[in-house]
């Protein structure tokens, strides 16, 4: 009996350091995307269909891009829970927030009009977006900080990290 124990404990422990060596490879492998893609530049397709518009996105230095699929509820809720958020950033000068919604129905633009977000709200039907600026779909490349078009953060902008990250951001850059 004492060997089955010892064998179910042996094989618990190896188990559990592989389940720690896999997280470490994940955030390896983030931190690796986040690198590589921090300084490249970033194009917003002038094709997305404006559904509201609540900041010039145009001639704003920072922007804060964020693609999300309205299909998803919970990531509709996770946005309108972000309001008090993107309203600081946007009270900020020089500071636009623009939402991507990608993969579009008739009926998903009509949910997407009822987002009660204080930023512009582009619908991309097409994913041009993703597809022009070959962005992998993952939930890494989800928001950026531009500055100019240029990556300068990468997250979700549902983390509270990353909402910590960009305000530290604009803080250092004297917004």
């Amino acid at each position: 009996m004492s060997t089955i124990k010892q064998v179910i404990g042996i094989t618990f422990i190896v188990i559990s350091i592989l389940g720690c060596n896999q997280e470490s490879y994940m955030e390896k492998k983030q931190k690796k995307i986040i690198k590589s893609w921090t300084g490249q530049n970033i194009n917003i397709p002038t094709e997305l269909q404006i559904l509201k518009k609540e900041n010039s996105v145009e001639n704003e230095r920072f922007m804060v891009v964020h693609v999300m699929d309205i299909a998803c509820s919970s990531c509709v809720d996770e946005i309108k829970n972000l309001k008090p958020y993107i309203s600081k950033l946007t009270k900020q000068k020089n500071i636009s927030v623009l939402l991507i919604i990608k993969d579009t129905t008739n009926q998903d633009i009509e949910s997407a009009k009822s987002i009660d977000c204080p930023c512009t709200i582009a619908i991309d039907s097409l994913n041009l977006f993703i597809t022009r600026n070959r962005i992998i779909n993952t939930d890494i490349l989800r928001t950026f900080l531009l500055d100019k078009n240029k990556i300068v953060c990468i997250g979700n902008i549902t983390s509270k990290d990353f909402q910590k990250q960009i305000l530290e951001y604009l803080q250092v850059n004297n917004i």
